[in-house]
């Protein structure tokens, strides 16, 4: 199973909170995940929460970002699951990212390319997401 530890600066008040959501969600992290870390993300604006996965060490982090304490109860769950969900298709994202920086250095089909799997990646990840949230409210 995988460990969840928080970061030194992580603020005492979520913590509790984001722990519960975590520890009902741990079966949702992928077996290669030995460890993940959770950390506060205070600057960001823009998101709610986000990852970042790093599968040849093993790990994973989940950053807080300062509004999502501000969501209701429903919406912070949908989120971090949405987020755990990119621990999946992170990995095959970047491989194709990848992939396509050594093919073609046509920044116009680079940029159609990567605006449509990031579209398709999202869309895939938004769908599995409703579908685990509805499932852990058993509806």
């Amino acid at each position: 199973m995988t460990k969840i530890e928080f970061s030194k600066g992580f603020p005492n008040i979520l913590q509790p909170r984001v722990s519960a959501i975590l520890n009902d969600l741990v079966w949702l992290l992928p077996s290669w995940m030995q460890l993940l870390e959770v950390q506060y993300d205070a600057d960001n604006k823009e998101n709610s929460c986000w990852v970042i996965e790093n599968k040849t060490y093993r790990f994973g982090t989940l950053y807080i970002c300062g509004h999502w304490a501000s969501e209701n109860d429903e919406h912070q769950i949908q989120q971090l699951i949405h987020e755990l969900i990119h621990f999946y298709t992170s990995p095959t994202k970047s491989y194709f990212l990848d992939v396509l920086e050594r093919i073609t250095t046509d920044g116009i089909i680079k940029n159609l390319i990567k605006d449509e799997l990031t579209t398709k990646i999202e869309s895939c990840t938004e769908d599995l997401a409703f579908v685990i949230y509805q499932k852990f409210l058993g509806k």
